[in-house]
C-alpha cells in the first residue's frame, strides 16, 4: 500500500505536540495505572484468586479504555503504541507463567514457545517507524488470518475475540484451578484452546509479515531519544 494511502487512513496530529506533552497524555496515564495493577498481582496470586482475577481483568478492561481515550482526545502517539503493547504482552506472559506454575512444570516448554511468539511479535511491530502496521498487514495479499483480524487499520470483531480469548483463557484456567468443581469443563478448555492457538497463529503470521517486509527505512533508528508524536502511531493494540 502506498505511503500516501496509509497516511490518509490515520488522522494527522498537531505538529506542536512534544515529548513533554506526550508522556502525560490521558491514554498513557491509563497505561501507567495498568502497570500498578500488574505489580499488585503477585501479592494476591496464591491466596486471593477472585481478587487476582479481578485485577487481571481490570488491566485488560483499561486496555480497551485507553484506545478509546486516544481516539476521543486525539492523543495517539508512537510512545502510546509502544507502552500499550508492551503492557499487553508482559502482563499476559507474567500471568501465564503463574498459571503454568499452578498446574505443572511439564507445561513449561509450551509456555516458552508461547512467550517467544509474543515477544518476537512485539519486537518486530515496534521496529516499524512510519508504516501503520495494522493497515499494512491486512492487504489482499496477506494471509487469511490477518485479513480476518484487521480491517482499515483496526481490529475486526474476530481479531478482538481472539485477543480477549487469550487473556480470558488465562483467567478461566486460573480460577478453575481454585474452583474445579464449579468451573472446570473439558469442553470449555478445548474451545478456548482452539482460540488460543489461532491467536498464536495470527502472531506468527504477523512475525512472518514483518520479516518479509522489513527494510532499513522502516526500522526505528532513533535509539534512546525521547519519542515524538507520530501521526501513524496508535495508542492501543
Amino acid at each position: 500500500m502506498p505511503q500516501g494511502d496509509v497516511e490518509a487512513l490515520v488522522p494527522a496530529q498537531p505538529a506542536e505536540l512534544k515529548w513533554q506533552n506526550v508522556k502525560w497524555f490521558i491514554p498513557n496515564m491509563i497505561d501507567y495505572a495498568r502497570i500498578l495493577v500488574i505489580f499488585a498481582l503477585p501479592f494476591f496470586f496464591e491466596t486471593q484468586p477472585v481478587l487476582t482475577a479481578t485485577l487481571y481483568f481490570l488491566n485488560h478492561f483499561l486496555d480497551d479504555f485507553d484506545g478509546w481515550a486516544a481516539r476521543q482526545w486525539c492523543q495517539k502517539s508512537k510512545f502510546g503504541e509502544m507502552l500499550d503493547m508492551t503492557i499487553d504482552v508482559t502482563s499476559c506472559v507474567v500471568f501465564e507463567a503463574g498459571v503454568v506454575m499452578l498446574y505443572s512444570l511439564k507445561l513449561m516448554p509450551v509456555f516458552m514457545v508461547s512467550t517467544f511468539i509474543d515477544i518476537a511479535m512485539l519486537a518486530l511491530v515496534l521496529t516499524a517507524k512510519d508504516d501503520y502496521w495494522k493497515v499494512l498487514v491486512a492487504q489482499p495479499s496477506s494471509p487469511w488470518i490477518l485479513q480476518v483480524c484487521f480491517q482499515g487499520g483496526c481490529h475486526t470483531y474476530a481479531g478482538e475475540l481472539l485477543w480477549k480469548n487469550q487473556w480470558g483463557f488465562h483467567i478461566y484456567l486460573y480460577l478453575a484451578h481454585f474452583f474445579p468443581e464449579i468451573l472446570w469443563s473439558e469442553h470449555a478448555v478445548g474451545l478456548m484452546l482452539v482460540g488460543f492457538a489461532l491467536g498464536k497463529y495470527q502472531y506468527i503470521e504477523r512475525i512472518k509479515f514483518f520479516l518479509l517486509h522489513w527494510s532499513e527505512p522502516n526500522r526505528n533508528t532513533k535509539g534512546d531519544q525521547p519519542p515524538t508524536v507520530s501521526k501513524l502511531g496508535a495508542a492501543a493494540e
